[in-house]
């Protein structure tokens, strides 16, 4: 059941990839933007793990945003936390990821739009691939679970 359910939302998260649904810089608030982008910039300078942000060399077609909300930071967060370097567990990486991607879905959208819940669906879609797929990526000194 937990397969079918996964099936679905990803075939759903691809749909929306494919409907457009995904922000472009220029669609992003140019505040929001620069806030992130500054985040993932300075992630980027004081870390030495390599980080693709959302998906991988075979998953380059994973988004790293969703309407509004940018994903950039959670994904840069993410592959830290699965780098050789890392102590953490994957569960505990997959689950701040989470809090991350719901982060971007909240400062993007306020509590009253719809698209607020949607993109917290996206967020949950990613999660359920990286704890049902990640094993095969994670390489960090913590439990494997």
């Amino acid at each position: 059941m937990r397969t079918t359910i996964l099936r679905v939302l990803g075939t759903l998260a691809v749909l929306a990839v494919l409907l457009g649904m995904t922000a472009t810089s220029a669609q992003a608030a140019p505040g929001r933007q620069a806030t992130a982008a500054t985040q993932v910039t300075a992630l980027a300078t004081t870390t030495a793990a390599t980080t693709d942000y959302c998906g991988t060399r075979s998953t380059a077609w994973v988004p790293d945003s969703w309407g509004k909300a940018d994903f950039r930071y959670a994904c840069a967060r993410h592959d830290a936390c699965y780098s050789a370097t890392s102590t953490t567990s994957r569960l505990a990486c997959d689950q701040a990821f989470l809090t991350r991607l719901r982060t971007a879905c909240s400062t993007a959208y306020s509590a009253w739009n719809p698209l607020r819940y949607t993109c917290y669906g996206v967020a949950w879609t990613y999660y359920e691939a990286v704890r049902e797929f990640g094993v095969y990526a994670y390489s960090g000194k913590g439990s494997r679970a």
